[in-house]
């Protein structure tokens, strides 16, 4: 084994090895933001002003299943509204949920033990799925949704220059019905689509979801003033 390595780097000294990744059905969800997604977003009637959007993604790493949704932007309630709508979608949860390094999720990054945004375990608590965060510097931890928001981005991108939206949930409707359309497309290397890949294989391994809806919280460390009273925003509590 040594010697095998030793002279494989010996002749490629500067080639890269990456391993070919085999995910089981229903154990891993990957999520994340496309980094660059001009041109998405709705004219608001009332100033006649163009909303920009974010466009969020979530893929499930067995059958390759595509949701997307837009969204205002890229804070907490924004990622719960994705994560939820995108386990609908699904028609289930799946046991890992990986995701990037981002201030909502991650309070501090970590290669063996990041610290975990406490309102973002409770929501993951609450979906019944373990939240797993992306090593820094790392895409290659997340390749899928990686991917697959270039992949659908190129796609849907030259179909949103011909349409006019007026509202964030008309967006999503396209959005929902061009991913149904681009999960149904036939792939030449497995031989079957997105979609029926899904129905047999990973369907009847997802976790059913809760029956009520998640609460959020906002969590914040307050300083207690000298007459034993703290302040949240123009409030003050004894």
């Amino acid at each position: 084994y040594e010697t095998f390595w030793r002279e494989f780097r010996r002749r490629y000294p500067v080639l890269d090895v990456y391993y070919h990744k085999s995910h089981e059905p229903g154990l891993r969800t990957e999520i994340d933001y496309k980094g660059d997604s001009h041109g998405l977003g709705y004219v608001d009637l009332a100033t006649g002003e163009f909303i920009n959007c974010r466009l969020f993604g979530a893929v499930l790493c067995n059958s390759r299943l595509f949701f997307p949704l837009a969204t205002l932007n890229e804070k907490q309630p924004s990622w719960f509204a994705g994560i939820g709508e995108g386990f609908k979608y699904f028609g289930g949860a799946t046991q890992l949920l990986v995701v990037d390094n981002t201030r909502c999720a991650v309070n501090a990054a970590d290669w063996f033990d990041p610290d975990m945004n406490q309102e973002f375990y409770n929501f993951c608590s609450h979906h019944n799925t373990a939240v797993v965060a992306a090593r820094p510097r790392r895409p290659k931890d997340k390749n899928l949704i990686e991917v697959h928001l270039g992949v659908f981005w190129r796609w849907v991108g030259r179909r949103l220059r011909s349409h006019q939206f007026f509202s964030l949930g008309e967006l999503n409707r396209f959005l929902r019905e061009s991913a149904d359309e681009f999960n149904n497309r036939y792939q030449r290397k497995y031989g079957s689509s997105r979609r029926e890949r899904f129905e047999s294989q990973e369907k009847q391994t997802l976790r059913s979801l809760p029956t009520t809806q998640y609460e959020a919280g906002e969590w914040k460390k307050a300083k207690l003033h000298e007459d034993c009273h703290i302040q949240h925003k123009y409030n003050y509590y004894s």
